[in-house]
């Protein structure tokens, strides 16, 4: 999926389930640097230097874990993120889903205004 924030900066963003060991990642690039996540290592590459970090908690687990506990509990301060920042999310995913339906730019805009009633008690 390609996009284009208000701003008018682009991002892309792509996901299979076609290899088999199931790779997750995200790379960030800048002017003269690149943040690659890698599953649980993070490295940093700029134009002299390179540095690599490995996770020592299974953040995956962690995140299973407390999303649980959090409704098990009906606490949504466990989380990091909102519901309405899930709903957020879940709308890119609606408007990628229509635009790739239609081979037309959807702006998330429209999802989230859409006639339907979203809400999250």
């Amino acid at each position: 999926m390609n996009f284009e924030y208000d701003s008018g900066a682009v991002g892309h963003i792509d996901s299979t389930f076609a290899q088999f060991d199931h790779r997750m990642g995200i790379e960030v690039m800048g002017d003269e640097f690149r943040l690659v996540i890698d599953g649980v290592n993070l490295t940093i590459i700029e134009k002299d230097s390179n540095q690599s970090f490995k996770s020592e908690v299974d953040f995956y687990q962690e995140q299973d874990r407390m999303f649980i506990e959090a409704i098990v509990k009906g606490d949504q301060n466990l989380l990091l993120s909102s519901y309405e920042d899930g709903v957020k999310t879940l709308a890119v995913t609606l408007a990628a889903n229509q635009s790739q339906e239609t081979a037309l730019p959807v702006r998330v805009s429209s999802i989230i205004n859409s006639e339907k009633t979203w809400e999250v008690k």
